[in-house]
């Protein structure tokens, strides 16, 4: 396993013709039709590979963050800014086969980030997405030798 450590950024913009809060739980005047959000600040996690006759793989990674971010929930009338420190968590899956000519692989990521916010104000962004690789590796000829060269 590796212990990881690095550097994240998130911003966005969420809109919405309708409330983004249900008005069963939405308190009296918070009616939010937007969100503009921007975060920034560093991440640490642990990443950890087994791998099974030298072919198969399964790997786990997670990672958690502290950032500091700014946050404006706008309804008709009004904006609500808020700015501070919130928590974020990413998690990664991976499984599958590798070779010297072919690999295929199954992906899950998973991030939660939470939004910045005041005493009745809050959100938090879910993202993620699941991924199916099939990979042949080839050589390359004389002609593509020459352009990745020039890459390398």
């Amino acid at each position: 396993g590796s212990w990881l450590a690095g550097f994240e950024a998130y911003g966005g913009v969420i809109k919405s013709e309708s409330s983004l809060t249900p008005s069963a739980i939405s308190p009296e005047g918070s009616d939010v039709r937007a969100i503009n959000f921007f975060e920034l600040g560093p991440n640490v996690g642990y990443a950890y590979t087994i791998v099974v006759r030298n072919h198969f793989f399964l790997t786990a990674s997670g990672s958690i963050s502290m950032d500091i971010g700014y946050s404006a929930y706008k309804n008709y009338n009004t904006t609500v800014r808020a700015f501070g420190v919130s928590p974020d968590v990413a998690l990664r899956l991976f499984a599958g086969y590798n070779s010297n000519t072919w690999a295929v692989s199954a992906a899950y990521i998973m991030n939660q980030t939470t939004l910045t916010g005041t005493r009745t104000l809050e959100a938090a962004v879910n993202s993620g997405n699941y991924r199916i690789n099939v990979v042949h590796r080839f050589k390359p000829g004389k002609k593509a030798k020459k352009i990745l060269k020039v890459i390398e």
